[in-house]
């Protein structure tokens, strides 16, 4: 799934009747006054409300609100279907802790791959170092190649 952005932020004078009963689930403290964030329904669970001061990255502290943010968690592969949803226990940290201890490493530069993974050869890659090892052609998309020396692609002119 995609990361979200930036959850909605609200300026709560007063709890009207609806979130009387709304506790934090970070403190467990009553939401009652102050700025609240609102993250929208997904993966089945219902909205839910935060304090602002609470809810932070679970990695570094850095405050979420506004930020990208996942759960820190490994990502799950489409393929995997349905039955692979978000771990809803699992707390919210930021981008950049999610790239650098979440993310799959790339098989060829070793950076964090946080936009598209492209799953060949038994590694995940950024579509753009997916390349032949001999000549440097991209074989991202529906180019035929083959496992060349040290699991590195090549393509079919090269091998």
């Amino acid at each position: 799934g995609s990361a979200p952005t930036g959850a909605s932020l609200g300026q709560n004078t007063g709890p009207p009747p609806e979130y009387n009963l709304d506790v934090c689930p970070l403190c467990g403290k009553p939401i009652s006054e102050g700025t609240i964030v609102v993250l929208p329904a997904r993966s089945g669970q219902p909205k839910q409300h935060f304090h602002h001061d609470c809810f932070r990255c679970a990695r570094c502290n850095t405050a979420l609100a506004g930020q990208t943010y996942r759960r820190d968690q490994p990502p799950v592969a489409a393929s995997v279907g349905p039955e692979a949803e978000e771990d809803v226990n699992a707390p919210y940290v930021c981008g950049p802790c999610w790239a650098e201890h979440r993310a799959p490493r790339c098989a060829a530069c070793a950076e964090p791959v946080t936009g598209t993974i492209l799953g060949a050869l038994d590694g995940s890659w950024h579509p753009e170092c997916f390349t032949c090892a001999g000549c440097t052609t991209p074989l991202g998309g529906e180019q035929k190649f083959f496992r060349g020396p040290s699991n590195m692609p090549m393509c079919p002119q090269c091998i």
